[in-house]
C-alpha cells in the first residue's frame, strides 16, 4: 500500500511516495532513539508547520529526586523527523489550545 507524504515546506518538490512498511520502520527508529535519551526531555505537545520549518510546542517536564516541574517550550526543528524525535506524546488539540492560551496570558511575548 502506498500513500503520499509531503516534503518539508522549505523544499518545492513533488511529494514522495512511501510504502506503509517504511513508516513502521521510521516509528521504530524514533522510539529507539527516544529510549536512548532521557525521557524527561521529551515534549508533551504538538508539532506545528509554519511554512519554513516545524515547531514542537508544549510542556517539557523535568524530574529531580523528589520534585517535578514543567515548562512551556517552543523548539524549532528543520525537519519533521527532528520534531518527531522531540515529541514524547501528542497533546489533544483542545488541551493544546487551552494550555497555549493560559501560557500566553502568563508570559506575553
Amino acid at each position: 500500500m502506498n500513500f503520499t507524504t509531503r516534503n518539508p515546506s522549505f523544499i518545492n518538490k513533488k511529494p514522495t511516495s512511501i510504502s506503509a512498511g517504511d513508516t513502521a520502520g521510521i516509528r521504530m527508529w524514533i522510539e529507539q532513539r527516544q529510549a536512548d535519551i532521557d525521557h524527561q526531555d521529551l515534549v508533551w505537545g504538538r508539532i506545528k508547520d509554519n511554512g519554513t520549518n516545524f515547531i514542537v510546542e508544549g510542556y517539557q517536564t523535568h524530574w529531580t529526586d523528589n520534585s517535578f516541574s514543567s515548562k512551556w517550550v517552543r523548539i524549532p526543528c528543520r525537519r519533521l523527523l527532528d520534531a518527531r524525535l522531540l515529541l514524547g506524546q501528542v497533546m489533544s488539540r483542545l488541551d493544546f489550545e487551552i494550555n497555549k492560551i493560559e501560557e500566553d496570558s502568563y508570559c506575553p511575548q
